[in-house]
Order: C-alpha cells, then structure tokens, then sequence
C-alpha cells in the first residue's frame, strides 16, 4: 500500500473539525496539538498550524532546527513566501501540522508516490491557504539524509522505486509547473506567478543536480575538477 495510500485512507475515515497526520518515527511535546489549535481557533482565516522542529537523524543525534519567521512577518505575501517554499523543502514538515479538515479536503487526494509530491502539493496549498507557525520547537522529526533512504525501505513499493529514481530531479522539475498549471485548486489570476516560481524552482533543481553530480564525480580524480567547477558555476561562484 505505501505511505500515501496511509494519508489519504485515513484522512478519508477523519470525521472531525481538525486533523493531523503523525509519522510514526516522530515525537512530539505534550502541548504540540494544544498550542496549534489554540491558533486555529484564534485565527479564523488559518487554514494550517504548525511549530518549529527539531530534526534527528538516524543515529538520534540534532541534525538541525527549522522555523518558519517568514510566516511571522507583518510583510507577509503569499507570493513572497511560495517563491521561498519551492526550494526548501523543508517546508514540507507543514504536512505534519494541525490543519482544518475542510481545507484539506480539496487536496489530500493529489498525494501520490511520486518523488516529492508533498513539495508540490504543499506549494498549491499555498496559493489558496493561510500557514500560521508557532515560534516553539514542539515537534522531533526523524530525518533520513537522502531519498535513498525512501528507496531502501520500501523496496518492493513504488514509492521506493520512484525514490530511488536517478532522474529524480528533472522528473521534478517538468512535472511541477505543469501540475499547478492543471490545479482547479489555484485562481485563475494566481496562476500567473506559476511562471515566475517554476523559474525559482528550476534553480533548486538545478543546485540538487549539480550536488548529485559532484558526489559521483568527486570520486574520480580526472572528474572532481569539473565537478567543483559546476558545482560552483551552478551556485553563481564562476568557475574558481
């Protein structure tokens, strides 16, 4: 079945006002579903709540801290703010918030196993739906390094195929504007920062790619050079 199929089956069995998935490799403080749905009934307007996290890796050591200011900001723009969310994807730690189940309803649905399908769905969200974050760390996230991970737990699922993918990225790329393109979820006046996020995005994708390409060819001494040189072209450093 997979892990997808596991958040829309029990989103789809949720009857309640308010819903959250929790990954079962996460920990949470006893107050992170109190304090996030204090803000839902404070704020009307709010369609998702959310803290700020501590990641663990595997080995059950600090990987990092994420927060979210950018949603605290009084110069809040959703525009601003999506050009920020799709290259970080860190951004997708939203999906394990508190939401509203009738906001969630019109796109629980588009999750599938495609590689970092809950970065695009998260972003559509983000054309319509007000974020709110919680200056707190409330949430500990189990953090696996790269989707090779994905691939080597779920070996026999498509999931684990599509995570193990080497085209992964460009797959992304192609798929994502061409996705929020065909959303019926996003206004037709919004869809015209669609070009101007796909642009922001290719960057990303672009960063992850050289970085994959730089870990094979660093291997190779004839290779690492031109690597570097890439890797460093890519991120707007010349070629020194």
């Amino acid at each position: 079945m997979g892990p997808t199929f596991n958040f829309q089956f029990v989103f789809g069995q949720a009857t309640g006002e308010y819903f959250m998935w929790a990954a079962d490799d996460d920990e949470w403080e006893p107050l992170f579903v109190d304090t996030l749905l204090l803000r839902l009934e404070k704020y009307s307007e709010v369609s998702v709540a959310m803290s700020g996290v501590k990641r663990i890796d595997e080995s059950g050591n600090l990987y990092d801290i994420i927060r979210f200011p950018e949603l605290t900001d009084i110069k809040y723009h959703q525009f601003k703010f999506l050009l920020f969310a799709v290259c970080h994807r860190e951004i997708t730690l939203y999906m394990y918030g508190l939401f509203r189940s009738k906001s969630l309803k019109k796109f629980y649905q588009n999750l599938d196993n495609s590689f970092a399908s809950d970065l695009v769905v998260i972003c559509e969200m983000l054309f319509t739906l007000r974020f709110h974050y919680v200056d707190c760390i409330l949430l500990n996230n189990r953090y696996y390094l790269n989707s090779g991970d994905t691939a080597a737990r779920y070996p026999d699922e498509e999931i684990g195929k599509n995570y193990g993918n080497r085209f992964n990225y460009p797959k992304l790329f192609f798929r994502f504007g061409f996705y929020l393109c065909r959303s019926k979820n996003i206004p037709v006046n919004r869809k015209l920062w669609i070009p101007f996020l796909v642009f922001r995005h290719g960057i990303w994708v672009s960063e992850n790619i050289a970085y994959m390409l730089f870990l094979i060819a660093k291997k190779n001494p004839v290779l690492c050079p031109l690597a570097v040189r890439f890797r460093n072209f890519v991120r707007g450093k010349g070629s020194t």
